[in-house]
């Protein structure tokens, strides 16, 4: 059992058990509907993106990208709040969200950083390769046995770096999750995350890899990135997205407070508060 036995907790405990992928979708799909308030800051960033398409200041971007952020937050606090059946209230995830947002953002851009090294890593023996390559004159010498084994290391050396990139990316996707609903510091949630993802666990592996197609689409339409359709289209991405973006929110609370309870862990604040007290 996990470390709160209280009839919310275990409750909680045993509905995430036993949801298969497809209950767990269902679910996820009728948190808006239970939870009205969890649609708000995402309508917010699509007025806001429409908005700033004709009114914009410097800084207007990380504005934007800061809501997405409390966005999300807000999302994991209503999923994890319908889990454990709280009584927290708009008001108290919205503090929630305002204090845990600084640590929120360092712990993304430290998996970031991660990713980026996770990728970098395996280049360098290519990059000091290329240092000491001969130049292109000298490369007709060079025997087609050399070219071809260096030609293989490439490859073999992208494909290295594309695949550790992929597990770091992954085994990070839950990194909000840890922060919002468990409180988790910078370091921490970033543990966190990496603990509770399982790469065998092909449900979590399709599922992170979806949403970073469609977190994708929606950062550049955000930033204005590829706006060959216009504006209109960049502004109908910014919609699907942010709705698709809510509702993997919703689905990868439910995926880490499941890891959670697997681990025998309860969902705690730092404080050693459970999230089943209303704030």
């Amino acid at each position: 059992m996990s470390d709160c036995d209280c009839p919310r907790c275990t409750n909680a405990r045993y509905e995430t058990e036993r949801r298969t992928t497809v209950d767990s979708m269902l679910w996820s799909g009728g948190l808006f509907r239970r939870y009205p308030t969890a649609v708000a800051p995402f309508v917010a960033l699509i007025l806001l993106e429409a908005f700033f398409r004709w009114y914009t200041f410097i800084g207007s971007d990380a504005f934007l990208f800061l809501l997405l952020v409390s966005a999300r937050g807000y999302v994991d606090l209503c999923a994890v709040d319908d889990l454990v059946n709280a009584d927290r209230g708009a008001v108290g995830r919205f503090w929630k969200v305002l204090r845990r947002l600084p640590s929120a953002l360092m712990a993304r851009a430290l998996s970031i950083v991660a990713i980026v090294a996770a990728f970098g890593i395996p280049m360098i023996p290519l990059a000091v390769g290329t240092v000491l390559a001969p130049d292109p004159i000298g490369l007709s010498k060079t025997p087609i046995l050399t070219l071809a084994i260096a030609a293989v290391a490439v490859v073999v050396s992208l494909l290295v770096s594309l695949a550790s990139a992929f597990v770091v990316y992954v085994k990070m996707v839950l990194v909000s999750e840890a922060c919002f609903v468990s409180g988790a510091g910078v370091v921490g949630s970033l543990r966190e995350s990496w603990r509770s993802v399982r790469m065998r666990r092909v449900k979590v592996v399709l599922l992170a890899g979806t949403f970073s197609v469609v977190a994708g689409f929606l950062l550049s339409g955000i930033l204005g990135v590829g706006n060959g359709g216009g504006e209109n289209e960049s502004l109908l991405r910014v919609a699907s997205s942010s709705a698709t973006t809510a509702f993997y929110g919703v689905l990868f609370t439910h995926i880490y407070v499941g890891r959670r309870f697997e681990r025998g862990e309860g969902v705690h604040s730092p404080s050693g508060g459970s999230t089943s007290t209303s704030s």
